[in-house]
């Protein structure tokens, strides 16, 4: 089964990515600034959505060989580092150039396989696919079944990013981590009650969306993963639907990458100049910057798909 709905909330998911990135204290108003803030903090859940997604998917060892964890590796270095280090050596030149960033402190993130900007998203899935399909590989030869295993480092996660609390559940910091496995192994206790059937799937989405909205209060955290349990599921939903039996929505990959930093300044900086300024500007440069990167990575697709995984395709 393709997961269409679910290829769609990815595109959401990228939107929230770029709005997070249209701030700037010398292109805009205080009050405006503020505005977007106030938006940011419903969409700042983005990005541990990509990680729910990304546990769904996440397929373990199915046997306790080293050839499959070195294949892994492999496939998954491809996939995501490869990407990681050309952006970033890209995006962290062209700051340099433009005396917005120390190129010393660039290398420097991009060793610390963090980066600039959205790209410390690739490593860090990286690092976690790779050490939790180790730990598969690891209970596949002591006969154990990786259900307990995810549910256990899901609480564990979860009382880390408790005891260690972030401002913000996106972002290169490293106490955002305990969220980010959090999220990944909810997605595959999603997965799990998926398999069962779509019914339980609901319940359990519906349980724990629930209770994370009730515990909102308590930490402005737990609100971004209701909302990104609950967007998820309408995207399982949604792939269901007959109208969208022969659709895809690819492209998702390409506008994480390319968004920031250069496309999102360059947009609004030219908005700027036909003198459309403030939330408009704000709202009009999210949306052509969308746009703009879909249109490269599609063209990507269609005209070089042999480069095409460098975009996340």
């Amino acid at each position: 089964m393709r997961f269409v709905g679910v290829d769609i909330v990815k595109h959401i998911f990228a939107l929230g990515v770029i709005w997070l990135h249209v701030k700037s204290e010398s292109r805009y108003s205080k009050d405006v600034s503020d505005l977007i803030n106030i938006v940011g903090n419903y969409v700042d859940g983005a990005v541990i959505g990509f990680f729910l997604i990304s546990g769904f998917f996440f397929k373990g060892a199915s046997d306790c060989k080293i050839q499959s964890l070195v294949s892994f590796f492999r496939k998954t270095f491809m996939r995501l580092m490869i990407p990681f280090f050309i952006f970033s050596f890209i995006y962290v030149s062209a700051l340099y150039l433009l005396g917005k960033y120390s190129l010393v402190n660039g290398l420097i993130s991009i060793l610390k396989l963090q980066g600039p900007m959205q790209m410390y998203f690739l490593s860090y899935l990286f690092l976690i696919l790779n050490t939790l399909f180790l730990c598969t590989l690891l209970l596949n030869l002591f006969n154990v079944d990786s259900k307990y295993f995810f549910l256990i480092l899901a609480v564990i996660a979860l009382i880390f990013s408790q005891i260690y609390p972030v401002e913000s559940p996106a972002g290169p910091n490293l106490l955002n981590i305990p969220l980010y496995i959090f999220c990944f192994s909810s997605g595959q206790m999603l997965k799990y009650s998926f398999s069962k059937n779509i019914e339980s799937f609901y319940v359990y989405a519906f349980v724990v969306s629930s209770l994370f909205l009730a515990m909102s209060g308590f930490d402005h955290r737990f609100l971004d993963v209701s909302i990104v349990f609950v967007l998820f599921t309408l995207g399982v939903y949604v792939s269901y639907s007959k109208i969208l039996s022969n659709f895809t929505a690819p492209g998702s990959g390409g506008v994480y990458l390319l968004h920031a930093p250069i496309t999102i300044y360059v947009v609004s900086l030219a908005l700027t100049k036909i003198s459309v300024l403030g939330f408009l500007n704000a709202v009009l440069s999210v949306i052509l910057t969308y746009v703009i990167c879909l249109f490269i990575t599609l063209s990507v697709r269609l005209h070089l798909p042999k480069f095409s995984f460098l975009l996340l395709e």
